[in-house]
């Protein structure tokens, strides 16, 4: 699937937001991390074959999945999900496209509980990591970051 216009605009709004918006203190889910998931997405799209219109709503909700974390810590998938369905509308996405995006997103809130293929392409995607063979370096900042917003200690 080639990059369509609406994906270089979510992209690159995404990418602004969380490089200038997002607080220090998340040294995890930054935006190195949803590059990661967008890249783990497409490894994963490509690989079960989805349509080109779902690895579309796949890709915008990856690139968008965990923007909520610029507005609160808590509930960020919902604030994700609200900011996505603003941005797509103001770009002039339909109604089903934006409806699917929010769905993915949603997905992503724990305990997982995708509703479709795309759900459950995002959400292996977000935890993609956990079988990573660098899995610990990985997640020492998802620990910090933990310590940090919610006192969180791992030993």
């Amino acid at each position: 699937m080639q990059e369509t216009e609406l994906i270089r605009q979510v992209k690159a709004y995404s990418a602004n937001l969380l490089g200038t918006h997002l607080p220090a203190h998340f040294v995890y889910h930054n935006l190195q991390h949803t590059q990661d998931v967008v890249q783990a997405a497409i490894q994963i799209s490509n690989a079960i074959y989805l349509t080109d219109d779902e690895k579309e709503t796949v890709l915008l909700a990856a690139w968008m999945h965990d923007l909520g974390y610029i507005e609160s810590i808590d509930n960020h998938e919902e604030h994700s999900a609200t900011l996505a369905k603003k941005i797509l509308a103001d770009w002039g996405a339909s109604q089903e496209k934006i409806q699917a995006v929010q769905r993915t997103i949603l997905a992503t809130t724990m305990p997982q509980r995708p509703q479709d293929i795309m759900g459950e392409v995002l959400c292996d995607a977000d935890l993609s990591h956990l079988a990573a063979p660098d899995f610990q370096t990985i997640c020492e900042p998802l620990r910090e970051e933990l310590a940090t917003l919610k006192g969180i200690v791992f030993n």
